[in-house]
């Protein structure tokens, strides 16, 4: 949910107004937060950043996915992902097994 709605699934390797140093699936900052540029740029390492700053969140478990999502990504409004979510469930279900 939270990639579709920064990049769209896309790996980026440019920003936008809001963080024209943005990168990568999730448009991470160069704020040292999430690791150096090839951090940034390689899916496993910037999901694996992801989740981890996730699970460091406070009652993750019983958040709504929006406003988790906008807990570990800062976004300008929490709301934001929650228009991403019933695609992000379609994909995971395409992908279980």
């Amino acid at each position: 949910m939270t990639a579709i709605g920064e990049s769209g699934l896309q790996n980026l390797d440019h920003g936008d107004a809001a963080g024209p140093d943005s990168r990568g699936l999730f448009q991470q900052r160069d704020n040292g937060a999430w690791g150096t540029l090839a951090d940034r740029m390689d899916p496993y390492t910037a999901a694996t950043n992801f989740f981890s700053k996730l699970a460091s969140i406070d009652n993750w478990q019983t958040m709504q996915p929006t406003e988790l999502a906008h807990a570990v990504q800062g976004n300008s409004d929490p709301g934001y992902y929650g228009q991403f979510w019933s695609q992000a469930q379609k994909i995971v279900a395409a992908l279980s097994p």
